[in-house]
């Protein structure tokens, strides 16, 4: 999806029942079986001692043929085709939802451009957008009634200005199990590029250009809702059989594979097939520059302008590691090739998005080589073609599951392609590892709203951007690197094998971590994700005595005495609102080290708010305490107070150790990440 920051994106076990979505049987009265029971046996992909079986290809719910002219003067697309589309649910239909996400563009009235959009990119459209649909008649035996004629473009109840969510009612229902086609008609009017969509000059990108059905639930229902700023997409899987004619001398990118070109009158047209995919987008443009190669047995074709080769150079070698490694880590890419466009410079906000098939990066084709943000977006998109390509969660709903989860997988990638240490900037001077700024740059929206939110609801595009992309991410490395990073590993390997071509939920995921992982460890994971809080565990105090120890004469020493023994306290307050297990590390004198585990907080909620009392006894004298002393925490608000000095009771009080430079390091970081803006 739409990256909210390049700096941002800088992170199993098998044998369960797969996870099905009910389907409804042709002529079963609403009798349904389990997807998976249609399909033959899936092929079998272990990887890093996960066994579980890939999920196999869906039994197509919503497919498009499309015919489309684009007109490259007045940036409008002319659509005819059919919509064929299968009630896999248990209930017949009276109705379709449809999604008309160019109206967004339409005018001021919109909700998206009535919603707040600071911290995040994109504005309002120079040159408006919108689609028009002219007919929506149904072909397999019914009348040939003109069904948009009583559609309703106004989804959101109570307003009438928004037209993004159409409802279109039936003549005749639409049988569990049964198909039904239609022929459309429709006309779009791209915007000046905003947000994922539009032309700049004579490059277009058509993202959202198709009127769209709504995902289909198990009961009948519509997953239906009206385009936001910070949502995005959702959509049943199908087959896209698209033609798409243009000018002679226009480059065409898209999803799918090329099933060959005519030219005529001046006219070039080109028809893309692609199958199991639940979104179709294009790039066309005069100026293209076209490369090609084969990595891990996929076929790669980019187009970027001219100038660009160096920055093409360096996302193909990132996608050299992306690609194998993805494949090693979540499964095989089932799809034959991958189309990459670089948008020119004035089309900047059609950069940072993925399309099954296809992505677009972005960014200045002079970026130097030790800053990595053009290979961390290239990683980012590719990330997309497993969460929420395969993996095809409830962006709007759940944006977590799919930006928050790639961005914790991105890292790995990252770290293989570069050190770690330096898989966002790499200079003799200074390196900075994608990962440790994703959890203190989030820390100032932690307590405001839960990451788990939908996307509509976080109050601005900084929640979205800081919470989303980079606290979900923090979380993720955090439960690595204190519980295993194997764990955590064969989490998402399962999860990705198992609901590849589903659209799995929240509640999905959480009953996997939980076969996984102990039920507190899972209740813990759960309470970081749903509720809002921030995490500050702080050394409040470290007294200690001196405590003389003797033994009898009769131990043959002349004085009877063996040497002191020292006793206290070290004083631990988890003020915060979440507590996540961490260590805490005692020093001594003698260079000896002592390490405590502290436990999350209540395993009902796993919430803060515990003062703690750790005693310490030793025969060496205590000088120094230390919170998380391998750096696994990266969720801690305030790093300033996780150390802190041993002093006797009769000297006085404690010093804190402070940590001012992580603490400037951090905002330095937020202020560069707001200033960046944002990717898919």
């Amino acid at each position: 999806m739409r990256r909210p920051s390049p700096l941002l994106a800088a992170l199993p076990l098998a044998g369960a029942l797969v996870a099905t979505r009910a389907v409804a049987l042709p002529g079963g009265g609403g009798r349904c079986a389990p997807l998976d029971d249609l399909a033959h046996a899936p092929p079998r992909e272990p990887a890093r001692g996960v066994d579980e079986p890939l999920a196999p290809p869906p039994a197509d719910t919503a497919s498009y043929t499309w015919d489309v002219r684009l007109d490259p003067s007045a940036h409008t697309l002319e659509g005819t085709g059919t919509v064929t589309f299968v009630n896999r649910s248990c209930a017949p239909l009276k109705e379709l939802w449809v999604h008309l996400y160019l109206n967004a563009f339409k005018n001021d009235q919109s909700l998206f451009n009535r919603d707040p959009s600071g911290g995040f990119r994109g504005g309002n459209a120079g040159d408006p957008g919108s689609i028009d649909v002219h007919s929506w008649v149904r072909t397999d035996g019914e009348s040939a009634k003109d069904l948009w004629k009583d559609a309703d473009l106004h989804g959101v109840p109570g307003d009438t200005s928004d037209e993004t969510d159409a409802r279109i009612p039936l003549a005749t229902a639409i049988a569990p199990g049964e198909t039904a086609t239609f022929r459309v008609n429709f006309s779009s009017k791209l915007p000046e590029v905003v947000l994922r969509t539009g032309y700049a000059g004579s490059f277009h990108f058509a993202g959202q250009w198709f009127p769209k059905l709504a995902v289909l639930a198990d009961d009948g229902t519509f997953v239906h809702f009206p385009f936001r700023r910070l949502s995005e997409f959702y959509a049943d899987f199908g087959r896209y059989d698209v033609t798409i004619d243009t000018p002679e001398s226009f480059v065409v990118g898209a999803v799918g594979l090329s099933q060959g070109i005519t030219t005529e009158h001046g006219r070039r047209r080109e028809r893309f097939l692609a199958e199991h995919v639940h979104d179709f987008a294009f790039a066309a443009w005069d100026e293209f520059v076209a490369r090609d190669e084969t990595i891990d047995g996929i076929s790669v074709h980019t187009l970027a302008p001219r100038g660009c080769e160096a920055i093409i150079g360096r996302e193909l070698a990132a996608l050299r590691t992306a690609i194998p490694q993805f494949r090693a880590r979540f499964g095989p890419y089932p799809y034959p090739n991958l189309t990459v466009v670089h948008p020119p410079a004035a089309a900047e906000e059609a950069g940072g998005m993925e399309y099954p098939t296809l992505i677009t990066t972005g960014g200045s084709c002079r970026t130097p080589s030790f800053l990595h943000s053009p290979e961390l977006l290239t990683i980012h998109e590719f990330g997309h073609e497993y969460f929420y390509g395969l993996v095809a969660t409830n962006e709007a709903a759940f944006p977590w599951l799919d930006e928050g989860i790639n961005s914790f997988a991105q890292n790995g990638a990252l770290c293989t392609e570069f050190s770690c240490a330096g898989s966002f900037l790499d200079l003799p001077f200074l390196r900075v590892a994608s990962e440790a700024i994703q959890g203190p740059t989030s820390n100032a929206f932690a307590a405001d709203i839960s990451v788990g939110s939908a996307a509509a609801s976080f109050p601005t595009g900084g929640h979205y951007t800081f919470l989303v992309y980079g606290r979900v991410p923090a979380i993720f490395e955090t439960f690595a690197r204190i519980y295993g990073r194997e764990k955590v590993e064969t989490l998402l390997a399962t999860w990705t094998r198992r609901y590849r071509f589903r659209h799995p939920s929240p509640d999905d995921f959480y009953a996997l971590m939980g076969q996984i992982y102990s039920d507190s460890t899972a209740r813990t994971f759960r309470a970081a994700i749903d509720h809002r809080g921030t995490v500050d565990d702080a050394l409040r105090s470290f007294h200690y005595r001196r405590v003389p120890r003797e033994l009898p004469a009769a131990s043959g020493l002349a004085d009877g005495r063996v040497g002191d023994e020292y006793r206290g306290f070290v004083t631990v307050a988890r003020r915060g609102d979440r507590a996540i297990p961490t260590t805490l590390a005692v020093r001594f004198e003698d260079g000896s080290e002592v390490r405590l585990p502290l436990e999350g907080g209540r395993p009902e909620d796993a919430t803060g708010g515990a003062t703690l009392q750790i005693p310490i006894a030793s025969r060496a004298r205590p000088t120094f305490a230390t919170l998380d002393p391998d750096g696994a925490m990266l969720l801690d608000g305030d790093r300033s107070n996780d150390s802190i000095r041993a002093v006797s009771e009769e000297s006085g009080r404690p010093t804190a150790a402070k940590s001012g430079a992580k603490g400037t390091f951090s905002r330095v970081f937020s202020a560069l990440l707001a200033v960046l803006g944002g990717a898919g």
